[in-house]
């Protein structure tokens, strides 16, 4: 099926005009189209499809309670936020900006503060008593919203890198990335410790929230003065400060550094909207000081069982480390207050 005839099935589906299928053009997401002053966007999402309902699940909460400034799912004839099509998934969103857009730029502090602001706003509102009292009646088959304690992830992860240890120890013989492993994870031993004891530390702890996990620039959209959040197909019901650690790392790695006052700016920024309290800030500086890029080159190369190492391996323990001494210094000297 060719690129039009597959547009203007999908839509069909969506019984949305034809005409939209004379102006696609390619974008970042998927395919823009505008028709009467309207914009949509056609993609294939990259969450499934439990995301997918879960997220447009969000956005009609967040819209029902003021929160306008995102893009927003058409529903297909199915009553579902999406359409098959030849065992492809596809959706369209509404955008709420017309004509002319830029993305946020992460290498500026007063913009990665808007972002934090306006991710703060929206996770405040997350926390309101009914945003999810059907959470369970949509998702049965899902771990209770009330129980999720926003440390299981991070503590499952961590497990797992650990356990990748003692089974190389364990081996009579090493394979050169087994090497490396054991030498890049005694460099990170001291913020696994510290990691280990912030999540035992905390818990019993209600971290529980909503995560966007896609905090990047072509999800930050500026037009007509407004910021729009978009892209919330990878959404999930975790802790808020993964997605707060996510606007610092960006901007770590857009700006190539990060002093005091940074932090200061988009901590306060994003406690003006929704407040923190010390148990947030300490599982924060958790998922800061965890090993990120470290973690997913382990697991991509241990979950096949492997003989050699690929060059792609070697390299990617090279480029593993989160940020440099200087940074991790201030993250450290900043966070050991709470």
């Amino acid at each position: 099926m060719d690129h039009k005839n597959l547009n203007l099935r999908i839509l069909n589906e969506f019984a949305l005009p034809a005409a939209f299928a004379n102006t696609a053009r390619r974008d970042k997401w998927g395919i823009a189209c505008e028709h009467n002053g309207t914009r949509i966007i056609i993609q294939k999402p990259r969450g499934g499809k439990d995301n997918l309902i879960f997220a447009h699940y969000v956005k009609e909460n967040l819209i029902e309670n003021g929160f306008e400034d995102i893009d927003r799912y058409y529903i297909a004839a199915s009553g579902l936020p999406y359409c098959e099509i030849a065992g492809d998934v596809y959706t369209v969103a509404h955008a709420p900006y017309i004509g002319k857009y830029t993305e946020t730029d992460f290498a500026n502090i007063d913009a990665v503060s808007e972002v934090a602001a306006k991710i703060g706003q929206l996770h405040n509102l997350v926390l309101k008593p009914q945003f999810f009292a059907d959470f369970t009646a949509h998702f049965p088959h899902r771990k209770d919203y009330d129980n999720f304690t926003g440390r299981d992830g991070l503590a499952k992860q961590l497990k797992t890198m650990q356990g990748y240890k003692k089974i190389v120890k364990r081996q009579s013989r090493l394979s050169d990335f087994d090497v490396l492993f054991l030498k890049n994870f005694n460099a990170y031993d001291n913020a696994v410790n510290e990691i280990s004891e912030i999540i035992d530390g905390l818990n019993g702890s209600n971290l529980s929230g909503f995560c966007h996990n896609m905090i990047k620039e072509e999800a930050m959209l500026k037009s007509g003065g407004i910021l729009y959040v978009t892209g919330f197909d990878e959404s999930s019901a975790d802790s808020f400060m993964f997605d707060l650690a996510q606007i610092i790392t960006r901007y770590i790695r857009m700006s190539g550094r990060l002093i005091d006052g940074d932090l200061h700016a988009i901590l306060d920024t994003y406690n003006n909207r929704n407040p923190l309290s010390n148990h947030d800030l300490r599982f924060l500086y958790a998922v800061l000081l965890f090993p990120g890029k470290f973690y997913k080159t382990c697991v991509k190369y241990y979950s096949k069982k492997r003989t050699w190492t690929p060059a792609s391996f070697t390299s990617a323990f090279a480029e593993s480390a989160e940020y440099d001494e200087s940074v991790i210094q201030t993250i450290k000297k900043f966070f050991n207050k709470y």
